[in-house]
């Protein structure tokens, strides 16, 4: 089977059929005709299809282009300025996605025996020792099981020192 160039649509070829049976019909001459190969080509035709088929070519591309800006804003929804710093309405946009703190890790406090985790605040340099208060036996083996922290707590302590005057 023979393949076509991504710009040869079954449309466009059956076009470039029907414009060179228009110059077949006119029979206004100027064809040539290559003894070695056997190929008939029209000087106006071969101008004619150069033309389109860069025409169609630029179209596709287009078109891919389009497509990818499509795509693309379906991912990312709202374009951040690409140099610079924020706008207050996408910064705002921004930290509202973001998580107020990330969990460092989770340890025994060792003067208090008490269950402390290290927490470091999101968008400053900030970490912070937060005390969790002691869970159930049951919340402990899930929280050893699946490495994660007790949450409830830590969201609280790091609302506290955001709002707390240093």
């Amino acid at each position: 089977m023979r393949t076509f160039p991504k710009w040869a649509t079954p449309e466009r070829r059956a076009w470039l059929a029907y414009k060179l049976a228009n110059y077949i019909s006119r029979d206004t001459g100027g064809f040539e005709v290559d003894l070695l190969t056997g190929s008939i080509s029209h000087p106006d035709y071969e101008r004619l299809q150069a033309g389109l088929k860069a025409e169609w070519v630029a179209d596709d591309r287009d078109a891919r282009a389009y497509l990818r800006r499509l795509e693309r804003h379906k991912l990312h929804p709202i374009e951040y300025i690409r140099q610079g710093g924020f706008d207050s309405t996408s910064r705002e946009v921004f930290l509202e996605g973001q998580p107020s703190h990330y969990a460092m890790g989770q340890t025994i406090d060792v003067l208090r025996q008490q269950p402390v985790a290290l927490v470091r605040v999101s968008s400053t340099p900030v970490q912070l020792w937060v005390d969790i208060p002691t869970p159930s036996k049951h919340a402990l083996r899930k929280a050893r099981r699946y490495g994660k922290v007790l949450q409830t707590a830590i969201d609280t302590a790091v609302a506290d020192w955001r709002t707390s005057p240093a």
